[in-house]
């Protein structure tokens, strides 16, 4: 995978996590009805694609596992507040 494609599919990552995050919120205000699974399930597969790739480009690493840790606090913050709400 050539830089471009990399610095492409990050930008791609970037925007599909900040749409999850959208459809959470809409979740949890009662707007949406069931959770958001395969949008959830699209971000990890292009995260695991991601992983696979060796990050050369030591900004493109950074912008990567700066992505990877915003979704992992994310998922944490979700599944409390799933639990609480099934609660």
């Amino acid at each position: 995978m050539e830089a471009s494609e990399i610095d492409k599919e990050l930008e791609e990552l970037e925007t599909r996590i900040e749409q999850l995050r959208g459809h959470y919120e809409q979740y949890f205000m009662g707007l949406e009805k069931v959770e958001p699974q395969p949008q959830r399930k699209e971000v990890d597969r292009r995260i695991k694609v991601l992983r696979k790739v060796q990050l050369r480009n030591k900004a493109q690493r950074f912008k990567f596992n700066t992505l990877v840790q915003r979704i992992n606090t994310m998922s944490q913050f979700w599944g409390r507040v799933v639990r609480e709400i099934e609660n």
